[in-house]
């Protein structure tokens, strides 16, 4: 029962996380639209280093965010259990996520990138996510569609073992949607009210 509940623990704190994404990826729209973004872009800044170094930094906090809260739950786990090996097991819990919060990062970016005032649409990612992550099993519906979340590729531990395969997968997803989303941006025009 206690690695259910740490397992489900880490699924919703992937979610909490994605928050931070989609808020983070948005704050490019701001910058745009509030023409704050042209005057650096004027510079000999880049459109595809300032978008970039955005979503370096978002897919960095990810990793970071993912890594303390997967410590401390793990910390508390072992001290409440009294079993040392609950640290390094809900660590690796939190941190298997990372790459299907990346992956909505990366779709989130490909948004900004291409169609900037459809940026939001994310957010029904995030909800359909979080609605298959709880409420999935409830549901009857086909596999097909759990499988449209990123978050139903990743083994859910401690109950399952670690798969590497999903990973990986997601990962490079994540890039070439990101280099997508980068490549829109390049060409096209800054919007500025």
């Amino acid at each position: 029962m206690l690695d259910g509940y740490l397992d489900t623990m880490a699924l919703f704190d992937a979610l909490i996380v994605v928050v931070f994404v989609i808020l983070g990826v948005q704050s490019l729209r701001g910058e745009e639209t509030a023409g704050r973004a042209e005057p650096v872009l004027a510079t000999a800044t880049g459109r595809v280093a300032w978008m970039g170094g955005y979503l370096l930094v978002l897919a960095a906090g990810v990793a970071a965010l993912l890594a303390v809260v997967g410590l401390a739950l793990g910390v508390a786990s072992a001290v409440s259990v009294g079993e040392i090996d609950y640290v390094w097991t809900i660590l690796r819990a939190h941190l298997a996520y990372v790459p299907a919060v990346w992956t909505v990062l990366a779709v989130a970016a490909c948004l900004y990138g291409i169609l900037p005032l459809a940026v939001g649409a994310v957010w029904a990612l995030f909800g359909f996510a979080m609605i298959i992550g709880t409420f999935g099993p409830l549901m009857d519906l086909p596999r097909w569609v759990h499988d449209l979340s990123p978050f139903e590729h990743i083994a859910r531990l401690p109950m399952d073992t670690l798969s590497w395969t999903p990973l990986i997968v997601l990962t490079i997803v994540a890039l070439a949607v990101s280099a997508i989303g980068l490549a829109g941006f390049r060409h096209r025009d800054l919007e500025t009210t």
